[in-house]
Formats: structure tokens, C-alpha cells, sequence
């Protein structure tokens, strides 16, 4: 018995492709009512139309910062990453203390605990153990 298993593969992936073409404009036409839809029924804001007018104004500044001025472009990038490390920092009680932001080096933020954990707190409801001190000076007891 002959092998025909590449010739009747390839049969098989050729009618697959002419059926997914073939049905291409009614998958289309059918997605295209259902935006249409979906599309009456979105009320815009004057907020959401001041965010787009923003987003159009600044992706034309983007392109030429980052094509034409691109040692202060890499600056601002590193700095609001910066940034975002020390805000995100903040729910955790880490204050920041000092950053350092280059163009071309990164940056790094130096950040530092609230609360001290230091051999005078070892009095505190929770002995020397961090974590309960930590719980102990949020609920009030000592700190």
C-alpha cells in the first residue's frame, strides 16, 4: 500500500484555508454589528474626550523625544520609574532617602523603614520579633 500521508495532509490544509477564507466576510460582518452596537451604547464624557485629546497630544511628543532628544527622554524614563519605586514604596512604610537618576546608568532609590527595629524597641509588646513590633506599634500599644 503507497504512503499518501504528506499528499492527503496538504488535501486536508488546503481545504482548511479556502473554508477559514470563505467565511472570513461573515466572521467579519459579524464582529462588525456587534461593535456597532456595543459602540451605541458608550455615552462619552467630556473627561474621557479631554484623555484622548491628551493621549493625541503626547504620542506626537513621545516619537520625537525619544527620536530627536534622546539622552533627556531616557532621563525622564528613568526618573518616573524612580518615582513610581518610591510612591509604591509608601504603603510599606518605606520612606525614600535618597535617588539617583542618570540618562545613561539607570537609578537607584534608597529607602528606609518608619518604624525602627532597634535594641530599644526589643521592650515593646512583641519582643525582638519584627514583625509583631511592627503590629504592635500600628495598632497604638507601644511604638
Amino acid at each position: 500500500m503507497p504512503y499518501l500521508g504528506d499528499g492527503l495532509f496538504r488535501a486536508f490544509v488546503i481545504a482548511t484555508k479556502v473554508l477559514l477564507l470563505a467565511g472570513v466576510p461573515f466572521l467579519a460582518v459579524g464582529y462588525a454589528t456587534k461593535v456597532i452596537d456595543v459602540a451605541s451604547k458608550i455615552s462619552v464624557s467630556s473627561q474621557f474626550i479631554s484623555f484622548l485629546l491628551g493621549a493625541a497630544l503626547f504620542l506626537p511628543a513621545w516619537l520625537l523625544s525619544s527620536r530627536y532628544l534622546w539622552k533627556p527622554w531616557q532621563f525622564i524614563c528613568t526618573l518616573e520609574h524612580e518615582v513610581t519605586h518610591a510612591i509604591v514604596g509608601l504603603p510599606f512604610l518605606l520612606v525614600p532617602r535618597r535617588m539617583w537618576v542618570t540618562a545613561s546608568h539607570g537609578g537607584h532609590v534608597k529607602q528606609r523603614w518608619v518604624v525602627r527595629f532597634g535594641s530599644v524597641h526589643c521592650m515593646a509588646p512583641g519582643g525582638c520579633c519584627p514583625a509583631l513590633r511592627l503590629i504592635s506599634c500600628l495598632l497604638s500599644l507601644t511604638c
